[in-house]
């Protein structure tokens, strides 16, 4: 866990590589994993999206195009 230099502590944010950036989000949502960001095609060639888990800890899943 990383630690802000005011003492609180701060979530980690992780990145990870799915087939399918739209069906891995809709599996996470079917288990209550809430989506801050729907999958989206980005300019540089890859889908990804946004989730937060139940801890606060946010996942960037990512799948190329």
């Amino acid at each position: 866990m990383n630690h802000s230099p005011g003492g609180g502590a701060s979530r980690a944010e992780l990145c990870g590589y799915a087939r399918d950036c739209d069906a891995a989000v809709e599996r996470l949502r079917s288990q209550g994993v809430r989506v801050l960001e729907e999958p989206a095609d980005q300019p540089w060639g890859e889908r990804m999206a946004r989730v937060l888990d139940p801890d606060g800890n946010r996942l960037v899943i990512l799948s190329v195009l």
